[in-house]
């Protein structure tokens, strides 16, 4: 089953639908800081680490959130400004808690 992650924060939904076996094909979250922390530990590659720990402290949230680490998966900033047609068909969308 494929589904897509609203309000992700860091990406909790996905993870326990990944276990269990489901894809995600795409995700949304407005929080810089949760942004960089979902796309690390869920999109990036080993070489996409090594490159953000080059950087900074003060630098890797805003490098994290470039679009180069989504590597093609579906995104979008703030869900009040996503219109039915951009969003990819998915057999399940999932939201966070508490928003």
């Amino acid at each position: 089953m494929t589904f897509i992650d609203f309000f992700a924060g860091i990406g909790g939904f996905r993870r326990g639908m990944e276990l269990t076996g489901h894809q995600c094909i795409g995700f949304c979250e407005v929080d810089k800081f949760a942004l960089a922390s979902y796309t690390a530990m869920h999109l990036m590659t080993d070489a996409d680490r090594e490159k953000i720990a080059a950087l900074p402290k003060n630098k890797r949230p805003a490098e994290a959130g470039k679009e180069e680490y989504r590597h093609g998966e579906w995104y979008a900033k703030d869900v009040k400004r996503i219109f039915a047609e951009d969003i990819p068909r998915a057999d399940c969308w999932c939201f966070g808690f508490p928003c």
